[in-house]
């Protein structure tokens, strides 16, 4: 029996075991202070690990109330793993564009303050303004 082409190659890809799935490219701004902070907390392979799990679900974080939108995800760090690791702020401006925004060990601060949120909120309102000019 004749195979159609490329029938092998789309069966290699769905064979059992192996996960399939598709994303689309987003692009990761750092803040000054996100790249300051993280340099000491994670090493260049685990922050890799934490943008392969945004470009699969980039609303994974828990929305942080009171922040315009920015949101925290646990990243592990070291052998600490995501529960004792850090934690990342970051903002889904849009679609495609990802900001860091800051990161922390968790045995360093468990949450933000309400000053600090207050701050934020402003900064998400910049980076919401700056996003949608880009895109237009």
């Amino acid at each position: 029996m004749q195979q159609k082409p490329g029938a092998e190659a789309f069966r290699l890809l769905l064979r059992p075991g192996k996960e399939l799935w598709m994303s689309h490219a987003i692009e990761f701004i750092e803040t000054s202070l996100f790249t300051r902070q993280i340099k000491s907390i994670a090493t260049d392979d685990e922050l890799k690990d934490l943008q392969k799990e945004l470009i699969a679900w980039p609303d994974k974080g828990d929305l942080i109330q009171h922040t315009g939108g920015l949101r925290k995800i646990r990243m592990a760090a070291g052998s600490k793993g995501k529960r004792g690791g850090a934690r990342v702020i970051y903002f889904l401006a849009t679609e495609e564009v990802i900001y860091f925004i800051m990161a922390y060990p968790k045995s360093m601060k468990d949450s933000l303050t309400d000053v600090e949120k207050a701050e934020l909120k402003k900064l998400t309102s910049v980076l919401t303004n700056t996003a949608s000019s880009s895109v237009n």
